[in-house]
This record gives structure tokens, C-alpha cells and sequence, in this order.
């Protein structure tokens, strides 16, 4: 492994520990760009120019991710570049794995 791999890795991983705090699935307050309406729900997916939020009572509610307030699109651009992160940090993690059992003899019996 070389050491541009090792650095671009530790990078991952330092923009995946950044983003920590903002995940999928976590209950928060929802609110339109004039203010007047909010909901408190969790994200469930985010479809196209759509976000798909489920409230506390179960039921699933789309909203037009530009109706949504700037502090809430922020909070999905941050989701969304967490789930790139930790998916392109498991792809490497994979490639890294295979690779060393390619060269390591004592894994196999």
C-alpha cells in the first residue's frame, strides 16, 4: 500500500468523524423555508429533489427538498457526503483487506 492510499484513507476517515453528529434515522425538527410550519421526524431517504421524513407517530411524510429551511439542507448535504464517505471507506477497506490476504501466506492453513 502506498502512501498516497494511507493518506487519502486517514482523510475519509477525519471527514467521516466531522460528520458524526449528522446521521440518518435520528428524530429532529423539520422546518419550511418561511418558518411557519415544522415537524419532528427522522429522515428515512432523500428521492431525487424529495426528502422522505417519518413522524413520530409512524407515518411517512415527502416534502420538496426545496421547501425545506437552509439550515435543513445543509443538514442533508452533510448526511449525504457522510453516506459517500463511509461507503467509499468500506469499498477501500474491502480492496485493502483482499489485498493483504493475497500477499500474506500465513492465512491460509
Amino acid at each position: 500500500m502506498t502512501g498516497h492510499t494511507h493518506k487519502r484513507l486517514f482523510a475519509i476517515g477525519i471527514t467521516i468523524a466531522l460528520l458524526a453528529g449528522t446521521s440518518w434515522g435520528e428524530e429532529r425538527t423539520w422546518t419550511d423555508v418561511t418558518g411557519k410550519f415544522s415537524v419532528t421526524a427522522e429522515l428515512v431517504e432523500v428521492r431525487g429533489d424529495k426528502v422522505v421524513l417519518r413522524r413520530q407517530n409512524g407515518k411517512q411524510i415527502t416534502v420538496p427538498l426545496a421547501k425545506l429551511n437552509a439550515e435543513d439542507q445543509q443538514f442533508l448535504k452533510l448526511a449525504e457526503l457522510k453516506a459517500q464517505a463511509q461507503a467509499e471507506l468500506e469499498t477501500r477497506q474491502g480492496k485493502l483487506f483482499f489485498e493483504k490476504q493475497d500477499w500474506d501466506t500465513d492465512v491460509l492453513p
